[in-house]
């Protein structure tokens, strides 16, 4: 129910239940992740598994354009900009 949703919404460490591959909103039914290999597909990500996915971009190019003055714009989802603060 909702108290599980929120668990689940709020937690750092508590993924969802993942997603079987033939569900409807499965990312194996959608063309923009087909060069992706499924196995770097994560079928369900907590907040933790973002901050773990996403730090690397940051550091690595992210940061040297804005140790040099650059300004850079960030379009993300919520989780990931959560996970940068």
């Amino acid at each position: 129910g909702e108290e599980q949703f929120q668990q689940w919404r709020r937690s750092y460490d508590v993924p969802p239940p993942p997603l079987a591959a033939d569900a409807e909103y499965s990312q194996a039914h959608d063309a923009r992740y087909q060069s992706i290999p499924s196995d770097a597909r994560p079928d369900t990500e907590c907040l933790k598994d973002v901050v773990v996915r996403m730090l690397p971009y940051w550091y690595d190019d992210i940061v040297p354009d804005l140790a040099t003055g650059r300004t850079v714009l960030v379009a993300a989802h919520g989780n990931s900009l959560r996970a940068l603060v």
